[in-house]
């Protein structure tokens, strides 16, 4: 039988730094242990639905009920900041960083599963709890509290005190009826305002698929700018290196021919002079 405490889970936000190895690694590590903790919670909480209604339900199951609801919906929650955290902390990295990207993609489609078995738990809940407000063993009280037929014919005294034992019975049952259905009026709106937390979960979840999308284009934007930025300016050094030698090629060709020039000058003048 599993168990229903939420043993391992993570309650506790990270004090985030920027993007290093060892926050992303310790934000993966406990969105995969609540991830796993929400998944057994919502197994047990099937279990629990089940005996609704039947021979096992009892008061101690139904509080046992509550209390892994409760813990389950808290995980949960905490675990939909956590993915966004590591989704940001992904952002701020420098590097490629793939693998715990399609990491955390996998711990969010698993959550997001789970959240999603949560809700028509709750809903089963909400069905079977209309029909079984309270136990079995709670809806037999009266029953044995009240006086049977067998057990009025030895009853001795006068017909009043009867009547006046009879009147007290029905007075509690009474009393009892008003309050099972203050209490049942009670659990199903604490049902309903469960379920409408754990659709809000799950809307969260698949408005996460979308900020997720956009943080990891982002990044993949700036690792592919950062890459074309770098062969933009490879290919602009090797322009640059290429114009400045085509330069200096050209400067000495016009300084040879320049030289050649005045040398021609200098030999035609003194050619000139001898004669």
């Amino acid at each position: 039988m599993l168990s229903p405490k939420t043993y391992g889970a993570t309650y506790e936000r990270l004090n985030l730094g920027n993007g290093s190895p060892a926050t992303e690694s310790r934000l993966l590590a406990d969105i995969s242990t609540n991830t796993q903790t929400v998944s057994s919670n919502v197994s047990r909480l099937e279990w629990l639905v089940r005996q609704i209604g039947g021979g096992r339900d009892n008061p101690s199951l139904r509080n046992e009920l509550a209390s892994v609801e409760n813990d389950t919906r808290e995980v949960a929650t905490l675990t939909v900041g956590l993915i966004r955290d590591l989704a940001l902390q992904l952002q701020k990295g420098h590097t490629s960083k793939k693998a715990r990207r399609q990491q955390m993609n996998r711990l969010h489609n698993e959550l997001k599963m789970a959240v999603s078995r949560f809700r028509e738990v709750m809903q089963s809940y909400r069905d079977k709890y209309e029909v079984n407000p309270e136990p079995e063993e709670q809806r037999h009280h009266l029953a044995m509290a009240t006086p049977t037929s067998t057990q009025t014919s030895f009853i001795e005294g006068p017909e009043d005190e009867w009547n006046q034992e009879l009147r007290v019975v029905e007075t509690r049952e009474i009393a009892y009826e008003l309050s099972v259905a203050e209490e049942r009026a009670r659990r199903m709106k604490e049902i309903e305002q469960d379920i409408r937390a754990i659709q809000q979960l799950f809307r969260q979840l698949s408005n996460l698929v979308n900020e997720q999308g956009e943080v990891i284009d982002d990044i993949g934007a700036n690792i592919e700018g950062a890459a074309t930025d770098v062969e933009a300016a490879t290919r602009e050094l090797g322009k640059g290196f290429h114009f400045q030698r085509t330069r200096r090629i050209r400067l000495c060709c016009l300084l040879l021919i320049v030289l050649v020039i005045a040398i021609a000058v200098i030999l035609a003048v003194v050619l000139s002079v001898d004669r």
